[in-house]
Parts: C-alpha cells; structure tokens; sequence
C-alpha cells in the first residue's frame, strides 16, 4: 500500500529537518571516517538538562512468547487453556515445583511472571509500581495481521500498520517535536550496530554498542596516530561550508567522548548491572543519560526471541535466560536511574514485533502468533495491570494466536504524550492509509 497524499500531514514532520542540518549531523562518516560517532556539547546549562525527557525504546526482536513471560494462573478458564495446549513437562508453568512456578504478582489478575524475572516482580510489587503491564497488544485490523519477522517489525517500528513505504520511523516523527538543548550535537542512540526502523529517516541518530568502549568514536580506534589524525582533520575541515561546520562538530565530540571513561561508571542506588548484553546497553544508555547530554531518544534491541524449536522455558533454556536477563537489566537500568533521581524523566517502553502460538509445536517449541504483552517503565508510570486479556478458547484464538485487543500505536502514543511530552501524539502514526485516533491509556500519573 503506498502513501496518499493526505499521508503528508506526517510527512511534514521531517519537511523541518534542512539540508544544513542534516549534514551538520551526519558528518563524521565523511569528516572522521568512524561508523560510530557520538557527539555532545560540554557547554549545555544544568538548567536545560534537566528538562530533557528520555524515551529507551526496547525492541525484543524474534517475536517474544507473551505467554511464557506473563503467565495464566490460577483455575480459571484462560490458565486451563494454556496448560492444556503446552506440554505441563516441557513448556507449562504451574505450582508442582519452584522451578515451574509462576512468580505472584499483585493486582488481583490470574496472572503471573516467568520464575526467572524476579526482577520485574520486584518493581511490580512495589507499593507504589513503576511498572505496567498491558495485555493482549497488537494490530487490532485482521487486514495488517503479519507473521513475517521483518515485515512485522518494519509496520511496528514505522508506526503505520499496512503502511511501509515511509521513509521516517515513529520515534523520528517523535524527535522533530521534542525539546532540544541549545548546542546539543545529538539526540538520538541507537545501541545496534545500525539504527532501527524506528529512527529511519533521523540524520543525529548515533550507533554504538555497550561494551564497545571509546575506541569506536575516533577516526583511529588503535590510537596509534590519534592526535596526528584529529589535526590534520581539523586543518583539512577548517572553512565555513556545511560539510567543515559539520566536521568541526564531529571532531569536538570526538574529543569530549574521548575523554568519557565509560568502564569507570558507578551505577547509583545500588544498581548492579549483570555482564550481559541488554544490560551492558542499558548501563551505556544510563551514562549518557546522567551526563546530560541532551538525549531523547534511545533504542535498544535483544535479539533471541525467535523458539520455534526446544524453547528452553526451564532449567537455565533459552527463553529462561532471555528472560532473566531481560528482567535484570531493566530491573538495574531502573535502580540506577532512580538512585540518580533521574527516574522522573525516563521511561522504558518494551515491545515486540508479535507473540507466539498457544499451542506447543512439536519441537518443544511455539511458532509465529500474534497478540503480546508490553511493558512500560519509569518514575512517572502508574504501575499495574491494563489492557485486555483476550479469551484463550479456541474460538479466540486466530491461527492459534493469542487476539490482538489494544493497538500497539496506543500505547506508544502514550508513552510519548503523558510520559515524554509530545504535544500531537496522534500526527506521530495517523495517515489515510493507516488511521488512528489516539486515545490515552492510564499508564502514567499526572
């Protein structure tokens, strides 16, 4: 389906973003010859840095098992259903032994947590959680259904369900209505080694890895001849044309990151970070947070989630470790960030492209659904349950998925509007060709 002219309401998001700008922003590839820059201004007021919002967009690639990370429990008729269509030695939680026992979750839902997100349990139980849980996410029109991995995640990360020749992400369309810092170089991370679909189209949006270290943003990672490169590139871009403005702002941020010990950080509040990628992205996100720099947007992505074959629920498999280091790593990351009162200003969105099947295949594993959970976190979440859960009878289950029930937009929407301050969170994924109305969930306090 291509774009109709009336999709030009969104298109006029990025119409702002000059040919000045763009090359100011996308210089170190062509002035510094590093495919992971980063860049920042050491001169940003305190004042103005603490009014900048962050979003931490965690995308959980391979499409996770919602119903193995939050669990039917108890004796009603959705948690029969579940039991009854995975194998109980296998794949089924329940309460025979610790090791299969969902983890309790407040809130008076037949609900619980994988045994290994003790983590997420924590947050969830607190008296007053910073953690909501949404239930039976996804496309609500039959018509976008996709259980292709690429296509599924390029219509959710570009925000427009049936809509994927755009050429800008939703959290790009996000960034030209976000505040900004005077000076500011960047405003964006992506820790891939490339940005997603969602930044697509957004010229700042820097690449870099947690764990990777500094050696990444200078044009000599060996540092052989690092200071003979920055002056003779500083000598060659030193004129005023947009492509020298643009290295000379590279060049500075090569020298500010250059000087940023990232192995140094001490997480705050106690925060322990596990040796783990997500976690080691995380921690990345949470020092560049606390420098205040003037970061809005930052994405993360866990790979890992795709178990078609022996899904390793239990006993340290591979989905209990995903889980567990899932669960760990954002339970930390929130720690860190409320230990450092930046808490206030920084949510966590966690999605995936679709859920998996009700039914265990074969290979002691679930293949391709539809409806997941989502997950939101921070300081200014109203923790809890929301969504819909849908019936898991078989004549509820399409494809024997789990139904979609909540529009996915709905609650990226919200995230954006009540937790990050976007002022026309409806313009972010309305076209003709893909509507939506926005109306706001009630995830967040005011």
């Amino acid at each position: 389906m291509n774009p109709t002219s009336s999709d030009l309401r969104l298109d006029a998001l990025l119409d702002r973003i000059s040919r000045r700008h763009f090359l100011r922003n996308s210089a170190l590839a062509a002035g510094a010859m590093a495919t992971t820059s980063i860049a920042f201004s050491p001169d940003l007021s305190a004042q103005s840095a603490n009014s900048i919002r962050t979003l931490v967009y965690v995308f959980l690639r391979g499409a996770m098992d919602g119903l193995s990370l939050v669990v039917p429990t108890g004796s009603g008729a959705d948690a029969v259903q579940y039991r009854s269509r995975r194998i109980a030695t296998r794949m089924a939680m329940d309460d025979s032994t610790p090791a299969r026992r969902p983890l309790v979750l407040n809130g008076g839902q037949p609900f619980g947590l994988h045994p290994a997100a003790t983590g997420l349990r924590d947050l969830f139980n607190r008296a007053q959680s910073p953690l909501a849980i949404i239930h039976g996410v996804g496309h609500l029109d039959p018509a976008t259904y996709n259980r292709s991995h690429f296509d599924a995640q390029e219509q959710v990360e570009l925000g427009t369900p049936g809509l994927q020749a755009l050429s800008h992400g939703w959290l790009s369309r996000h960034l030209v209505g976000t505040t900004r810092l005077p000076g500011a170089i960047f405003n964006a991370v992506a820790a891939a080694s490339m940005p997603p679909h969602s930044l697509r189209g957004w010229p700042e949006t820097v690449s870099v890895t947690g764990g990777s270290g500094t050696s990444g943003f200078h044009p000599d990672p060996s540092g052989s001849y690092a200071t003979t490169h920055l002056r003779a590139l500083r000598t060659l871009y030193a004129g005023t044309g947009d492509l020298d403005i643009a290295a000379q702002s590279a060049l500075d941020a090569v020298n500010v990151i250059s000087g940023t010990n990232f192995a140094a950080y001490v997480p705050a509040g106690g925060a322990v970070y596990p040796n783990t990628g997500v976690a080691n992205n995380l921690k990345l996100i949470a020092t560049l947070v606390r420098a205040q720099i003037g970061l809005n947007v930052a994405t993360v992505d866990v790979g890992g989630w795709d178990t078609h074959n022996n899904q390793g629920v239990f006993d340290n498999g591979g989905f209990f470790t995903l889980a567990r280091d899932l669960s760990a790593a954002l339970s930390a990351f929130h720690q860190d960030m409320e230990g450092a009162g930046f808490h206030q200003r920084v949510a966590i969105v966690v999605q995936t492209e679709f859920g998996r099947q009700v039914t265990e295949n074969a290979s002691a594993g679930t293949d391709h659904g539809l409806a997941a959970p989502m997950l939101v976190l921070g300081g200014k979440v109203k923790g809890g349950w929301y969504g819909q859960f849908p019936s898991l009878a078989p004549s509820n289950t399409p494809g024997d998925a789990v139904k979609p029930m909540v529009d996915f937009r709905q609650v990226l929407a919200t995230a954006a509007d009540k937790l990050v301050g976007n002022s026309d969170p409806e313009a972010l994924f309305h076209t003709a060709s893909s509507p939506f109305t926005y109306s706001p969930m009630g995830f967040w306090n005011p």
